[in-house]
């Protein structure tokens, strides 16, 4: 059935409105307009509207409001301004990769992969998981930079440690566990309290890249560095620190350490 106006009813709305379906787009809203000539104008421009793929169905999600949604749940706030003014309130359903592309171009358009992928597609990603739309994005070829391996020597390696505890003595912590126990990213970040027994100088990793579980010793000098730990090491249930690869965690008060590894 085309759109057609309905006239208002007596007794309930002054209101005409459009139902019917115009290519495939189903419509039963009220135009707001007491005139027919009115009315009649919204109607045509709702048709423009689905023409173009920009009509909005009442009531749906919006990046605007997925966003709002993301922030009140402690998502990062950093990367969403210039976000919110590109897509604004387009509707969720519309976003999609090359939606998503087309922004990190018009945005960021003489920037690097990795500035696209951290100031476009990781947000924009996080925001319409967090909105239930979990579909996987592409990044951008080059988006996780130039890969760099480099040695350090222990005098270089203690400087950064050092460095690092005047900036947060958790981070420095870290950066220890994974020097001394030669551990990836991902498994030094999965460590839980429950899984470490400095008096024994023994922790396990219980979820490891190829998939198998590790024993990892503790040498006496990272024994020592976690016995410092701010927060303690044994916290039953906790993880062992509270950073997050790509993420911001929840930091204390006037933390100087922004969390994003």
């Amino acid at each position: 059935m085309p759109l057609k106006l309905i006239p208002p009813r007596p007794g309930k709305s002054p209101y005409w409105t459009v139902r019917g379906s115009y290519l495939g787009q189903y419509v039963d809203r009220s135009t707001k307009a007491t005139k027919r000539a009115l009315a009649k104008q919204v109607l045509e421009k709702w048709q423009r509207e689905i023409e173009r793929n920009e009509f909005r169905v009442a009531g749906e999600a919006t990046f605007l409001s997925a966003a709002v949604a993301y922030m009140r749940h402690g998502g990062d706030k950093r990367p969403l301004k210039k976000l919110l003014e590109h897509f604004g309130e387009t509707p969720l359903r519309l976003i999609d990769q090359a939606s998503i592309e087309d922004a990190a171009s018009a945005l960021f358009p003489t920037h690097s992969p990795a500035t696209r992928n951290r100031e476009v597609f990781t947000p924009v990603s996080a925001i319409l998981k967090h909105a239930g739309r979990d579909f996987k994005v592409k990044r951008p070829k080059g988006s996780r930079g130039r890969v760099v391996t480099r040695w350090l020597w222990p005098e270089q390696a203690f400087r950064i440690f050092e460095a690092a505890g005047k900036i947060d003595l958790e981070f420095s912590i870290f950066l220890q566990v994974l020097c001394y126990c030669g551990l990836r990213l991902s498994e030094a970040l999965s460590i839980r309290c429950d899984d470490v027994r400095p008096a024994e100088n023994f922790a396990f990793i219980g979820h490891t890249k190829n998939g198998d579980p590790r024993p990892i010793y503790l040498p006496p000098h990272l024994v020592s560095a976690l016995a410092a730990h701010p927060r303690g090491a044994q916290r039953p249930g906790e993880r062992l620190f509270r950073f997050h690869k790509g993420g911001s965690p929840l930091l204390p008060p006037g933390s100087r350490l922004h969390g994003r590894l």
